[in-house]
């Protein structure tokens, strides 16, 4: 379970560094000479796009400390004037003050934003904080004052009012600890949650690793990566368990239309690894988006993943 990082954005500062590095993005080569080794691999593997978003903490009082709790996957919750108003979730953090300076300066104590961590989907909310004192147990009238990373518990009660979760980002997983729970389970339509994510975790991370943005196996085009779906080539239901082990058996499609159109049995892969058109539809918006499909190789496509699309091509209907 996620925890939560309260980040409330009241003051001038907070609401520039917002705009500036939160709603719009940051090239990663404008901030290249600022970065380690390390980081800079590791963010251009989250960020294969090279758009980072990011916030930073200083070090004064406990915050330092807060901020070395943050893991991979935490929720940031920013507020301000009683409401929180969006969510993003944690990728990656670092503590870098020459980068912090560039971005952002410093405050009225000559202090700089340096404990950073970069984050992605960023969504709106609507959660007045009277809702959240409501959720997590606190006095009617508290007000979000300040950074803090919330225990266990606290993160837990807000969590079970309201569900936020990220679509990317899912625990690691074995092939062993998958394929021991795949082997936990009799009937595999009655799956637990606790199942469901550790499959998405082991399958996800085949597809994405830890990047934030990905193409789309069908179209092509780039996407965050909570935009795009683990789509089983052949039918998950069908498949047994060696193959849901199988990496072949996945490949990401986006949601705005690819997923629909091959889960459908409307577009499939032939025997040469290219997209074609199965299926005839009557609206001419589809058949548009359908056109920018159909020719393309997909890279997807192997000797062995043919299996999978095979039975795709004759047993969708």
């Amino acid at each position: 379970m996620p925890s939560i990082i309260t980040q409330p954005t009241g003051n001038k500062d907070a609401r520039e560094h917002y705009l500036d590095t939160i709603e719009k993005f940051v090239d990663l080569n404008s901030i290249d000479r600022f970065l380690s080794k390390s980081d800079r691999i590791t963010l251009e593997e989250i960020y294969p796009d090279k758009r980072i978003k990011l916030w930073g903490v200083t070090s004064g009082g406990a915050n330092k400390s807060k901020w070395s709790k943050i893991r991979r996957g935490d929720i940031t919750i920013f507020s301000r004037d009683g409401v929180i108003y969006s969510f993003a979730v944690a990728t990656h953090k670092f503590s870098n003050k020459p980068l912090a300076e560039f971005l952002w300066g410093v405050n009225y104590k000559g202090e700089a934003w340096e404990n950073i961590y970069t984050v992605s989907e960023v969504n709106p909310l609507n959660i007045k904080y009277s809702e959240f004192n409501n959720a997590v147990g606190y006095k009617e009238n508290f007000v979000i004052q300040g950074f803090n990373v919330l225990s266990d518990e606290i993160s837990n009660r807000f969590l079970s009012v309201f569900p936020i979760e990220s679509k990317a980002i899912y625990d690691a997983v074995s092939s062993e600890a998958y394929r021991f729970n795949l082997d936990d389970i009799v009937e595999t339509d009655k799956k637990s949650i606790s199942h469901s994510r550790v499959e998405q975790g082991y399958l996800r991370k085949l597809l994405f690793g830890n990047k934030a943005n990905s193409n789309c196996a069908c179209c092509g085009l780039n996407y965050p990566t909570q935009f795009l779906i683990t789509a089983h080539i052949k039918k998950r239901s069908y498949c047994s368990k060696e193959e849901r082990l199988n990496p072949n058996v996945v490949m990401p499609m986006c949601n705005f239309g690819c997923d629909e159109l091959f889960e459908k049995g409307i577009i499939s892969v032939n025997i040469d690894g290219i997209f074609y058109q199965k299926k005839e539809t009557s609206s001419e918006t589809i058949q548009k988006h359908i056109d920018s499909i159909i020719g393309k190789k997909c890279d997807y496509y192997s000797d062995d993943s043919e299996i999978f699309f095979k039975w795709h091509r004759e047993l969708v209907h």
